[in-house]
This record gives structure tokens, C-alpha cells and sequence, in this order.
């Protein structure tokens, strides 16, 4: 089964932060609220290909306040690289 032909139950979507160049190593990441979806459709405005957001998507200076909202983590875009991932879940 592809990544497309998933449903929107089948998909979870995490903010990960990484280290800035040149270790880009994950730093950590936070799971994205179920709901979260819609809302990060109007932060991100995806291409009509990637509907269902299913690509990564860097998190800019101007997506930060919205994003905050869903998440516990302190976004500090001085300090790490973000992005908004889609995966399968497990199970």
C-alpha cells in the first residue's frame, strides 16, 4: 500500500526539530493532534498534488505562531530546523 492510499485515520503527523547545519540530526519531535489537519492545511497551503499533505513541510518564521498552538514544544527556529512529517501509523 502507498503512501496515497492511506486515509486520513491511517496518517499521524509530527513536528520534528533537528540540529542546524552541519549535524541536522533529530533533536526530537512531537506528535501532531489528530485534528490537526486542517490547520495545517491554511499554515502551509499545499500544492494541489500533495493534498493530503503527505511531504514534508519546513516550518517558517510566519507558520510558527499558528503551529505553537498545537504543540508543547517551544518552537525556537534560532535554535532548530523544523519540519511537519506524514507517516503511516502503526498498528
Amino acid at each position: 500500500m502507498s503512501s496515497e492510499d492511506l486515509t486520513e485515520a491511517e496518517i499521524e503527523r509530527v513536528l520534528e526539530w533537528y540540529e542546524k547545519a552541519p549535524g541536522d540530526d533529530l533533536v526530537g519531535e512531537e506528535l501532531l493532534p489528530d485534528k490537526s489537519w486542517e490547520t495545517l492545511v491554511v499554515i502551509f497551503d499545499p500544492e494541489d498534488d500533495d493534498a493530503g499533505m503527505l511531504d514534508a513541510y519546513e516550518v517558517e518564521e510566519a507558520d510558527v505562531a499558528a503551529l505553537q498552538k498545537l504543540v508543547s514544544h517551544r518552537i525556537d527556529l534560532a535554535k532548530y530546523d523544523y519540519f511537519v512529517a506524514a507517516y503511516a501509523k502503526e498498528g
